[in-house]
């Protein structure tokens, strides 16, 4: 049996950052085309795209379940949005694709460096529009398992320092009963 079709608020939200107007209404009609269930949001530039997500401040449901990045970008680039998403705990878990004209090495690089989730180099004719909307929407609005919440972020490790030890097969994880009965527990 088929779950019932989304409709209206229950439809994941997509959010488009592109300053290009007919490359936003291209990818657009190319989701529409694709049958791809979503609600699409538009961010116009980087400075929109970070000013909407600080308006989700604390509401998990209200962040967008995947972000389609532009990179060159009016008033702030596109590397700098996706480096303060991925550095924002309550935002890291959103997918950011970076779909850019760009094919330079060095611009997939950085976005990787970035943790972008993947970069796609924007098609060049109708039909492989309607192909990656497909393939991108689809697995990521229709397949994934987004979090349900976001847990409180982690202090991070600094690079080079030893992880916590962990137990080992077959070691309980609660502390020992002269442990407890040391601290009082």
């Amino acid at each position: 049996m088929r779950p019932p079709p989304l409709r209206g608020a229950d439809l994941p939200d997509l959010l488009l950052v592109e300053d290009d107007p007919a490359a936003a209404n291209l990818l657009k009609l190319a989701l529409l085309e694709a049958r791809v269930p979503h609600r699409l949001l538009l961010a116009e530039d980087g400075a929109e795209a970070l000013d909407f997500l600080a308006c989700c401040d604390g509401v998990q449901a209200a962040l967008p379940r995947l972000i389609l990045l532009d990179l060159n970008l009016p008033r702030v680039h596109g590397f700098e949005v996706l480096r303060k998403v991925k550095a924002d705990g309550r935002l890291r878990s959103v997918p950011v694709i970076v779909l850019s004209a760009s094919r330079a090495d060095g611009d997939v690089f950085r976005a990787h460096e970035l943790h972008a989730n993947s970069y796609v180099q924007k098609p060049g004719d109708w039909h492989s529009y309607v192909q990656l909307a497909k393939a991108i929407a689809g697995f990521w609005l229709v397949f994934d398992a987004p979090p349900m919440s976001s847990p409180e972020p982690r202090p991070a490790r600094p690079l080079g320092a030893p992880e916590a030890p962990r137990p080992r097969l077959g070691e309980s994880m609660r502390p020992s009963r002269a442990t407890r009965e040391d601290s009082g527990a």
